[in-house]
């Protein structure tokens, strides 16, 4: 979006440039036309070489502003330049958050209301057609623009949460865990994963029902939750989680330990008044910086973990494996 932006300010500095310097309109705009085309090309491809930045979109935010500011300094009121601001808010909302569109938004409204008194020299109580027709005008563009384009977050936050939430626990999904693995897998740090499995849990399901069985995943999720945060916990299906660690492979290890014995001592309430008690067991797997290049992808940790989790199985269940320390 913020390219498409960019590139139709290009094309337009480029076409206004162009024509002024034919019909022989001030050579300074059109020069400052053509600098923000050259602007324009150098955003566009510093984004498709390093990516897309805030500061990419703040300066193609600020340098179409400039434009249209500059061009309505010189010109005169009755050649028309000032209607260009009214493309602005939309320009602004577009690639930029609605917080900063806002912004924008309302700091060219100043300038330009500077503009008509300062530089136009429009007194209100004899002329106030300019004032009028001008700030209506573009508050109506800059109320469509702002509540569209906050509808449209909205809009796509919801969606956003529906793709990357479990629809019974509410937690993280498998395509969230993607997401966040290619946020955190070269972090200093170091990255912890464990893979959990709900001992037994299909005897729960058999024997009570799958309504008691979800009703426990949903109580073992908050448990989750409650000891690593929302943000580390991932529901792969069935009974199947993944956890996440930012800090060291001891603390990690510990802090796992810790929700093996609490979820071993719960006793979960049930629906029918049903009391039940359930164990985990976990495999665990830890790259430091110095090791993380073995974990080419998030498979290969996944894979690695469920080595040890199968290890915990044999093991007896209700325990915890890693590749240093059971």
């Amino acid at each position: 979006m913020v390219l498409t932006a960019n590139y139709f300010i290009a094309a337009m500095s480029f076409l206004t440039s162009y024509i002024n310097f034919k019909i022989g309109e001030p050579q300074v705009l059109s020069w400052v036309q053509a600098g923000v085309f050259c602007l324009c090309c150098y955003v566009a491809i510093k984004t498709h070489r390093v990516g897309l930045s805030h500061t990419y979109t703040l300066a193609t935010s600020v340098c179409y502003m400039s434009l249209v500011i500059y061009a309505t300094y010189i010109s005169d009121l009755n050649s028309g330049i000032a209607v260009w601001g009214m493309t602005l808010p939309i320009l602004f909302y577009l690639v930029n958050s609605v917080r900063v569109g806002f912004v924008f938004s309302a700091l060219y409204l100043l300038i330009y209301l500077w503009i008509l008194v300062d530089i136009y020299e429009i007194e209100f109580e004899k002329n106030a057609k300019p004032y009028v027709n001008f700030i209506l005008s573009y508050l109506i563009v800059w109320g469509i623009s702002h509540v569209y384009e906050k509808n449209r977050v909205t809009s796509s936050n919801q969606l956003t949460n529906l793709a990357l939430r479990d629809a019974l626990t509410n937690t993280n999904n498998r395509l969230a865990l993607t997401y966040e693995f290619q946020k955190r897998k070269n972090n200093r740090n170091g990255l912890g994963l464990a893979l959990l499995d709900i001992d037994y849990f299909k005897n729960v399901n058999d024997t009570y029902g799958h309504g008691v069985g979800d009703e426990v995943l949903i109580q073992v999720s908050l448990i989750f939750q409650r000891h690593v945060g929302f943000a580390n916990v991932f529901r792969l299906g069935g009974e199947e989680f993944v956890l996440l660690w930012g800090n060291d492979e001891e603390e990690a290890l510990g802090s796992l330990s810790a929700i093996r014995e609490k979820i071993a001592r719960e006793v979960f309430c049930c629906s029918n008044e049903l009391r039940l008690s359930i164990t985990i067991s976990a495999g665990f797997v830890y790259f430091n910086q110095l090791k993380l290049s073995q974990a080419e992808s998030l498979s290969t940790l996944l894979e690695v973990a469920d080595k040890h989790l199968y290890e915990a199985k044999e093991q007896g269940r209700n325990r915890v494996c890693s590749s240093n320390k059971h």
